[in-house]
């Protein structure tokens, strides 16, 4: 019987890590109902609370992200285009359109979304949207944001950027 007891006690530090670093007075509390939770109860002798490297370097914070933006906010359509290239999906289009080329008007939330079958029609795909842009309603594009992926850094993107004076 003595065995038995002694098989149940349970260490303070190792039940924090095994269940996921909960905090010592959660563990505390789900054993204080006179110690009948699963039949465990915490070691007497193993009752300290050492302090957990994994717990400390978890509820390290880092510095606050500034709320206010360094560039002025575009006023216009054109102004600032965010564009994004997301794929290949799991699913399919119809065509085997499998990427979809975001492009994203920072001052009117306008978003144009054209799917593609390949990362390199994206450059085809810019021209011909800014070209339109231009034609059906004079609009200049100004800048763009990527997130610098290879298909937004290639030659000809980047020459036609520099071309069209846009930043």
């Amino acid at each position: 019987m003595a065995f038995l007891i002694e098989r149940n006690k349970i260490l303070l530090y190792d039940t924090h890590i095994q269940n996921g670093h909960v905090s010592y007075e959660y563990i505390k509390k789900a054993l204080d109902s006179d110690h009948k939770y699963l039949g465990l109860q915490i070691d007497p002798l193993k009752m300290e609370e050492p302090l957990c490297k994994a717990c400390v370097k978890g509820k390290i914070s880092r510095a606050p992200i500034r709320k206010e933006r360094i560039s002025n906010r575009a006023v216009n359509f054109g102004d600032i285009l965010h564009m994004d290239l997301w794929g290949p999906s799991l699913v399919h289009a119809p065509g085997g359109l499998q990427y979809t080329f975001t492009i994203l008007d920072e001052a009117t939330g306008w978003l144009h979304e054209p799917k593609m079958r390949t990362k390199d029609e994206a450059f085809g795909r810019f021209v011909a949207w800014q070209s339109q842009c231009f034609t059906q309603n004079g609009i200049h594009i100004k800048m763009v944001h990527s997130d610098h992926g290879g298909e937004f850094l290639s030659k000809d993107f980047t020459n036609f950027l520099e071309k069209e004076g846009i930043v």
